[in-house]
């Protein structure tokens, strides 16, 4: 089971890939609840349900909480179901024949809910939270151009590629040939992302592939990747969770390309071109980045607390058993 992003908390705010994931698939399901109405729930019972009548199944993990589900992915069926809410809502294209909504809101009773203005409050301030967030993200980018320029200044970037155009041959190899190998183009991913928990990967999607670590300064990650795909193409893309205009993997058949991993095959360190770089700069900007980012990553953490306390109120108004009814009728509009 593939487990991935489809969105993180970049400089420029929210980043999501979602309409681009689903676009190329049959059928589609679009949840639409607030915190607490079971969406993640029942999308972790389709997960298991697809493993267990052995489809190839792909997670799309919450940004926001990485142990919820913003999605999964029914390879073989050509078939997903989403959480299609802000701040990655999604609306039908072509509603009933493609994309189908489950409104799970349905089965919140509203005379259930009490203190409407303490969950006003909440709301509000889970808002103030995600705003607090992505000034120091955005703060962060100043710092982040800076490494680049050092780098690109300094740094012969045709080395990277010499070191990229050597490791593709390899990736050629290990695929059995050129042709087994070349892709149009890739899916584009996030294999880690901006979480409340700093910058979160899985690691276990990578246990059936030969995995190449890249280490370095992300501009140059992107050089080695970029000239990698654009050598023997690559079937999924990964995105940098903080830029996402920059590469930092990819998989190519089953040799995987990342920026971190706790026992990969190999290890790609550029980190020796950056000493062609002014050191004491490139540490001093990259500590100054890594503060922004902690301190995004603070926000996003208390955003995730007021969000828990959220779900409490509609986890409270919930009719369970119209919500496992619901969820029963998915489950066999998609399996049967």
């Amino acid at each position: 089971m593939d487990r991935y992003y489809l969105g993180s908390n970049t400089h420029k705010g929210f980043y999501g890939l979602y309409e681009e994931a689903i676009a190329p698939l049959d059928r589609v399901f679009l949840l639409k609840g607030g915190p607490g109405t079971g969406k993640s729930s029942l999308m972790k019972k389709v997960m298991k349900e697809g493993l267990n009548r052995g489809y190839s199944v792909e997670c799309w993990h919450c940004s926001g909480d990485p142990n919820s589900l913003d999605g999964v992915l029914l390879k073989e069926l050509g078939l997903a179901v989403i959480d299609a809410t802000a701040p990655h809502a999604v609306e039908p294209k072509i509603p009933v024949a493609k994309e189908v909504i489950i409104n799970l809101l349905d089965c919140v009773r509203r005379d259930k809910i009490k203190e409407r203005t303490h969950l006003e409050k909440l709301i509000n301030d889970k808002k103030e939270c995600f705003v607090r967030a992505y000034e120091h993200l955005k703060c962060g980018f100043g710092y982040f151009t800076q490494i680049n320029r050092l780098l690109t200044d300094n740094v012969d970037m045709g080395e990277i590629d010499l070191v990229a155009r050597e490791y593709a041959l390899k990736i050629v190899g290990e695929n059995g040939g050129d042709d087994k190998v070349k892709k149009k183009s890739a899916s584009r991913r996030f294999f880690r992302a901006i979480t409340p928990e700093g910058v979160v990967c899985f690691d276990d999607t990578m246990k059936d592939k030969k995995v190449i670590a890249v280490k370095g300064e992300d501009v140059l990650i992107d050089r080695f990747v970029t000239t990698l795909v654009d050598s023997v193409g690559a079937d999924t893309l990964f995105l940098n969770p903080y830029d996402a205009d920059f590469a930092e993997g990819c998989v190519v058949g089953d040799v995987a390309v990342v920026r971190e991993c706790d026992s990969p095959d190999c290890t790609v360190d550029l980190t020796d071109f950056e000493k062609k770089a002014d050191l004491y700069a490139l540490s001093r900007a990259r500590a100054k980045l890594d503060e922004e980012i902690e301190e995004g990553v603070g926000n996003i953490s208390k955003a995730r607390s007021v969000h828990m306390g959220i779900e409490r109120f509609y986890v409270g108004a919930m009719d369970f058993d119209l919500a496992d009814k619901l969820t029963d009728r998915v489950l066999k509009d998609i399996f049967d």
